[in-house]
């Protein structure tokens, strides 16, 4: 038709020659940074392929795979292990952001939940305990002598080595004390340790005062 095209700017033509000139106008930046991750990822999955430790892995992989005999077609390339294992890498990130903190409460809680329920079993402990402990009053005669109004007194005695003294011996002193109302813990001496374990850390003297510094602990 009579139609024209639009005559071409002068500044797209080379001064030299008076051909068409290549464009030496760069993308705005908006564009530039939007591509930046695409070319990131691609130059990422280009190293990874084409990375010895990958090669080596997918061709063991394929090796089994020939052993099991998968066809050849179905083995499997650098690039789907490669997608593979940033899908898996993806998927972990994601459900730690999602589901993580969610279950750090819960432990949480259920921590809490735990120490409370010790407590309460500790608290049981003690009013059994005590319990006992007045059925073995109940049932003790009075002594000859004595008004069936004095308060009774129920002796405990308890011995042992108790080299190193630690929370097993003084939860072993309260329960018997919980039992009675006088507790006499009797230490063995350094000849009968050294006959029945070996030699004690530490000498009679030392073992005598750390049970007698014992809160439940009446007499040693």
């Amino acid at each position: 038709g009579n139609s024209r095209l639009p005559p071409v700017p002068p500044a797209l033509f080379h001064k030299s020659t008076g051909g068409p000139m290549a464009s030496s106008c760069t993308a705005p930046p908006g564009e530039s940074t939007r591509s930046y991750p695409v070319s990131l990822i691609l130059t990422v999955r280009s190293s990874l392929t084409s990375s010895p430790l990958i090669t080596s892995c997918v061709s063991r992989i394929n090796a089994l795979l020939s052993l099991a005999h998968v066809p050849e077609k179905s083995h499997l390339t650098p690039e789907e292990f490669v997608l593979s294992g940033a899908a898996v890498v993806a998927t972990l990130l994601l459900y730690y952001v999602m589901f993580g903190k969610r279950h750090r409460k819960r432990r949480k809680e259920l921590a809490r939940e735990l120490r409370l329920a010790q407590m309460q079993v500790h608290i049981l402990e003690e009013k059994l305990l005590s319990a006992k402990r007045e059925d073995i009053l109940a049932s003790t005669p009075s002594r000859p002598g004595q008004p069936s109004s004095a308060p009774k007194q129920i002796r405990i005695f308890m011995d042992g080595a108790f080299d190193v003294m630690h929370y097993g011996h003084m939860n072993a002193f309260r329960l018997g004390r919980s039992l009675g109302t006088y507790l006499i813990v009797g230490v063995n001496s350094d000849e009968s340790i050294t006959r029945c374990k070996g030699p004690p850390i530490m000498n009679d003297e030392e073992r005598l005062a750390s049970v007698e510094g014992g809160k439940f602990v009446d007499e040693g």
